[in-house]
């Protein structure tokens, strides 16, 4: 971790979770570093997603916490799928990138009476895992959140 605490300029603690492990641990930034409700999953020593439940900390589209599901549609046309198998408890929507470059990344959208309720961002498949650290393994997600899909 000191890498990531060097690049973010905040100091990682380790969030107690029934799931972390050697391999497979959550981290979030220091109290002091004013982000509130974000915590880093890590896996192999590298940070592979960022879980975010604040509406202060958005997507570069300004998408957070409490935004409208149908924003979403408006943001990004073409690019949200469903995505109930990545969730624990509802709904679920996944944006897919269009570009090749980006086909390992997605977005799940936890959603709540039709509004964001939480977020997560990072690489396949440790962006998957429902469960965080517990799962380690991604629900199976269909062929076309797995894969970007590519005008």
């Amino acid at each position: 971790m000191p890498q990531a605490e060097a690049a973010s300029g905040y100091t990682l603690q380790t969030v107690p979770h029934a799931g972390n492990s050697g391999r497979c641990y959550l981290v979030r930034p220091s109290v002091d570093s004013g982000l509130k409700k974000v915590v880093f999953l890590v896996e192999d020593g590298k940070i592979q997603r960022v879980d975010v439940g604040s509406p202060a900390t958005t997507t570069l589209s300004g998408v957070g916490v409490s935004v409208d599901l149908g924003l979403l549609y408006q943001l990004y046309p073409g690019q949200i799928q469903d995505a109930a198998d990545l969730t624990m408890d509802g709904t679920a929507v996944v944006f897919v990138p269009k570009d090749p470059a980006d086909q390992d990344f997605r977005i799940v959208f936890d959603i709540s009476d039709s509004r964001v309720s939480q977020y997560r961002a990072g690489l396949l498949p440790a962006v998957g895992y429902a469960q965080g650290c517990l799962q380690q393994q991604p629900r199976q997600m269909s062929r076309s959140t797995a894969t970007a899909a590519v005008p």
